[in-house]
């Protein structure tokens, strides 16, 4: 019995075959490799072209963030939730940015009216104060005041 004392060897017959076929397999597998290759370096290369261009779209969205009707938008936003002085802050921005834009000139507007705004506050506030004023100073002058004279007394005996 040939082969009895090996038991995965292959007789010499089959051999010949055996060899070219694995030849012929590890032939196909370094081709299939070689095409893995190409195509995983063909994909890098195309991950690196959209990673730039991921980046100059940032770039350009910022950029429109950064435009004039964007911050007039933004600012006008401000104003509507109640914040004058953000929303001045934010039209004064504009105006230094964008001097020569169409937003800036109403932003100009916006301004003097927030201003307008702003100092109606500012006298609404006084005027509520000085009357708080008045009526502690009334108050306490009636506290401190003697009460008035007593209704005379009629003392003659008649």
């Amino acid at each position: 019995m040939i082969g009895l004392d090996r038991p995965f060897a292959i007789p010499p017959v089959l051999a010949w075959p055996v060899v070219v076929c694995a030849v012929v397999v590890v032939g196909l597998a370094s081709g299939c490799t070689g095409g893995i290759k190409q195509e995983h370096a063909a994909l890098m290369a195309e991950n690196e072209r959209l990673r730039v261009d991921i980046a100059a779209m940032r770039g350009e969205i910022d950029a429109l963030r950064r435009a004039p009707t964007h911050l007039y938008a933004e600012a006008v936003r401000i104003r509507q939730q109640q914040r004058h002085r953000d929303a001045r802050n934010a039209f004064a921005g504009l105006m230094e940015q964008y001097p020569t834009s169409p937003e800036a000139q109403e932003a100009r507007d916006r301004i003097a009216e927030l201003d307008q705004a702003l100092q109606d506050v500012a006298r609404q506030r006084q005027e509520r104060n000085e009357l708080r004023k008045a009526k502690a100073a009334k108050k306490l002058a009636q506290e401190e005041a003697p009460d008035p004279d007593p209704a005379p007394v009629d003392m003659s005996c008649g």
